[in-house]
C-alpha cells in the first residue's frame, strides 16, 4: 500500500487552514496592536496615550481591510464555483488543449494500485473526478 497526500493543509497547524486564514490575520493584527498598549504602560501615561492613539488609527484602517476581505472572499467563492463548472465541462472534452490540462492527473490516477490511499485537501474535485472516471474511486465507498 502507498499513501499520497495532495493539496493544501499539510502545514496546519503551523499556518491556519484557508477557512480560518482571515480570522487569524485579524486576531494577530489586533492582538499585536493591543500588546503595544500593554508594553507602553511600562513607559508611562504619555506612551500609553500614544499607543492608544495608534491603536485607534489602526482600528479605523482595519475597517477598509475588512471590506476588502469580504470582497476577496466573495471573489474566491465565485472563482471556485465557476472553475468547478468549467473544469467539469473540459473533463470530457475532445479538444487537445483541454485533454492536456487533465493529463497529469490522469497519469497519476493510472499509477494507483488497489489498496493505495489518496488524501487530498484540494478546494476542487478534479482528483476525485479522474479517479471516479478510472473506476478507482466512488463517493459511496471513499
Amino acid at each position: 500500500m502507498r499513501a499520497y497526500m495532495l493539496g493544501a493543509g499539510a502545514s496546519f497547524p503551523i499556518y491556519p487552514l484557508g477557512g480560518g486564514l482571515f480570522d487569524t490575520i485579524d486576531e494577530t493584527l489586533i492582538s499585536d496592536s493591543l500588546s503595544d498598549i500593554l508594553y507602553a504602560s511600562k513607559k508611562g501615561a504619555h506612551a500609553v496615550r500614544a499607543a492608544e492613539s495608534k491603536y485607534d488609527s489602526f482600528k479605523a484602517d482595519i475597517g477598509d481591510y475588512r471590506h476588502v476581505r469580504k470582497t476577496l472572499l466573495w471573489a474566491m467563492e465565485a472563482f471556485f464555483l465557476g472553475g468547478n463548472d468549467d473544469d467539469f465541462k473540459t473533463f470530457r472534452s475532445t479538444d487537445a488543449n483541454d485533454l492536456r490540462n487533465w493529463s497529469d492527473l490522469r497519469r497519476f490516477g493510472a499509477l494507483l494500485k488497489p489498496g493505495d490511499v489518496v488524501i487530498t485537501f484540494n478546494y476542487d474535485s478534479t482528483v476525485e473526478r479522474v479517479l471516479h472516471d478510472l473506476g478507482k474511486w466512488a463517493p459511496s465507498d471513499g
